[in-house]
C-alpha cells in the first residue's frame, strides 16, 4: 500500500491488525475457559468487520447505483462525514472488545447514535427510487440499512432501552454482514466473469430469503423458539440459491 501511494487504505490494515488482537483474545478466552472475554473477543471482531463494511460499503454502493441506473456522478461532499465514520467505528470495536457489550454504558449512547446518523445520512443520499427495481442495489442497500439499525439499536441499548443486545448482534451479522456478502458475491461473480450485471429471479428470491431470515432472528425469535430455526433455514437457503446458479459462472471461464 505504501509502495502504491494508496494512502486512502491505511486504515485498513490497522482493521486487520486488531482483528488479530480479538482473534487472539477469543482463542485465549476459549483456552483458558474465560467466556467473558471470548465474548469480548468475537464481538470486537463482528465490530471491526462493521468497521470493514462501513469503509468498503460507503465506497462502491454509492459507485454501483450511479452506474446500475446510469446516473450522472454525484459531486463530491466533504471527506468529514467518512472520517467520523471511521474513526467512530473504530472505537464501537474498541468499546466492544473492552466489555461495551456486557452491560449497557450511558457514556457509549452518543457514539453509536452519532454512527447511526451518519449510517442513516448516507442512506438518504444514497437512495434514488429506480434501485428498487434492480435486486443487485436493492440487496447491498438494504443490507447497508442493517447497519444503521444496529449502531442505533446499540445507542438505544446503552440508554437503557429494554432491547437484548444479542438481537442488535445478530441484525448487524445477519442482515448486514450476511446481506452485504450476498449481495457483493453475485454482482462481482458477474462482473468478475464477464457477465451482465443482472441478476436473476432466483438470485432476487435468494436476496429476500436472506432479509426474511433476518427479520426473523431479530422480530420473531423474542417471541417464539421457532424463530431461530426459521431464520437459519432461510439463510441457508439464501446461500444455497448462490452456489446452485452461481457454480457454474465460477467454474466457467470468463467470458
Amino acid at each position: 500500500l505504501w509502495c502504491a501511494g494508496k494512502r486512502e487504505n491505511y486504515p485498513m490494515v490497522l482493521v486487520l491488525g486488531l482483528l488479530a488482537l480479538f482473534q487472539g483474545l477469543t482463542l485465549w478466552g476459549l483456552l483458558e475457559h474465560q467466556d467473558s472475554w471470548q465474548r469480548r473477543g468475537e464481538l470486537g471482531a463482528l465490530w471491526l468487520v462493521a468497521t470493514l463494511m462501513t469503509v468498503i460499503g460507503g465506497r462502491v454502493i454509492p459507485f454501483f447505483i450511479q452506474r446500475g441506473l446510469q446516473l450522472p456522478p454525484q459531486a463530491p461532499t466533504s471527506p468529514w462525514p467518512t472520517r467520523v465514520l471511521l474513526v467512530g467505528s473504530l472505537l464501537a470495536a474498541l468499546s466492544m472488545a473492552l466489555g461495551g457489550g456486557d452491560a449497557p454504558r450511558g457514556w457509549l449512547a452518543p457514539l453509536f447514535a452519532l454512527l447511526a446518523g451518519l449510517q442513516g445520512w448516507r442512506l438518504w443520499r444514497w437512495h434514488r427510487p429506480g434501485l428498487w427495481r434492480v435486486p443487485l442495489l436493492w440487496s447491498l442497500y438494504l443490507a447497508y440499512g442493517w447497519l444503521a439499525l444496529a449502531t442505533l439499536g446499540m445507542a438505544l441499548w446503552h440508554l437503557g432501552w429494554s432491547i437484548p443486545q444479542s438481537l442488535v448482534t445478530h441484525a448487524l451479522a445477519v442482515g448486514g454482514l450476511g446481506g452485504l456478502v450476498l449481495g457483493m458475491v453475485a454482482r462481482v461473480s458477474l462482473g468478475h466473469s464477464g457477465r451482465p450485471l443482472q441478476a436473476s429471479r432466483a438470485m432476487a428470491g435468494g436476496f429476500a430469503l436472506l432479509f426474511l431470515a433476518a427479520l426473523c432472528r431479530v422480530l420473531l425469535v423474542p417471541f417464539s423458539s421457532l424463530g431461530l430455526g426459521l431464520s437459519a433455514l432461510l439463510a441457508g437457503l439464501a446461500f444455497a440459491v448462490f452456489v446452485a446458479g452461481y457454480g457454474r459462472i465460477l467454474l466457467a471461464p470468463r467470458l
